[in-house]
């Protein structure tokens, strides 16, 4: 089953990332949900450059996985994520990894497919979403895990710096109109 729109067309806006910004809010973000207290989660993100594409979209994505994280770590443990940003002028490579419970082999090449539950709770929508996102932004997602160690998400999408009608950033926006005061 394909599910069509899936991702509005006003989510096109490209703007610069602050992935640094982005990835604290998402980890903020999940503060409330029961056993974050039972988590350790390490951010690293590393780069110079400007980056741009859809922060609605890539913040729609990793806090699709941290959920996830969340929703599947194991019992008895201290659970671990990792999440790892690198971007240059061509492409950022976002990694998220956890210690939870891990996907089994047969299921893994069915977790993008909508409603899919990988004999899992939940709706089974929450992968197919994240892949959709990753091909409107133009990128690849690929996944490594094994069952009872963990899962590794590993998403690409390129730099679309070089888009003409590209918003500013908007605390570069908000220096800007400080001038007109």
């Amino acid at each position: 089953m394909k599910a069509k729109h899936i991702i509005p067309q006003a989510l096109d806006t490209v703007a610069e990332v602050d992935f640094r910004q982005l990835v604290n809010n998402c980890i903020y973000g999940l503060v409330s949900f029961p056993g974050s207290d039972e988590m350790i989660m390490e951010s690293s993100v590393n780069t110079s450059k400007n980056f741009y594409s859809n922060p609605q979209l890539i913040a729609v994505m990793l806090n699709t996985l941290l959920i996830n994280c969340f929703k599947y770590k194991k019992d008895g443990i201290v659970s671990r994520v990792k999440i790892g940003v690198e971007y240059d002028n061509y492409k950022a490579i976002l990694s998220i990894a956890d210690n939870g419970k891990g996907i089994n082999e047969k299921g893994i090449g069915k977790i993008f497919e909508l409603f899919n539950k990988n004999n899992n709770a939940g709706a089974g929508t929450g992968l197919y979403m994240v892949n959709e996102i990753v091909k409107k932004l133009g990128g690849k997602i690929s996944v490594e895990s094994a069952e009872n160690i963990g899962t590794e998400f590993i998403i690409e999408i390129p730099n679309q710096i070089h888009i003409q009608n590209v918003l500013p950033h908007p605390a570069s926006l908000q220096k800007e109109l400080k001038y007109f005061h």
